[in-house]
């Protein structure tokens, strides 16, 4: 994986000091195709969940991949890659706490 770097981050958002939400890029493959991800980390317990949410070529609804769940306290988690040619959006989200957030859409071509 080259040129690894966060789209955005939730770190001074709903959970600010206690979970933080980023959706990653990274460029790999033969063809140097765009990989996104999403990842939790800090302060997380059993219970908290990472996915991602992607918007399909051509109109939704949301695909989510995901939830990955936390098995133990502090534990980071991440979702699966995808695509980018997959999809047209997409957007990392999580469960901490016992409630739910996303970051802002993205589009997958644009940064």
């Amino acid at each position: 994986m080259r040129n690894v770097k966060p789209v955005y981050s939730t770190a001074s958002g709903k959970w600010a000091g206690e979970a933080n939400v980023t959706l990653w890029r990274g460029d790999a493959g033969p063809r140097g195709e765009w990989h996104y991800w999403a990842t939790l980390t800090g302060r997380t317990r059993p219970g908290d969940a990472v996915w991602l949410d992607v918007w399909p070529p051509g109109g939704g609804p949301w695909h989510r991949c995901g939830p990955f769940p936390v098995a133990r306290d502090g534990q980071k988690v991440a979702s699966p890659m995808a695509v980018w040619r997959d999809f047209t959006l997409v957007k990392a989200c999580a469960r901490h706490n016992d409630s739910s957030a996303c970051g802002r859409d993205k589009g997958a071509m644009v940064d």
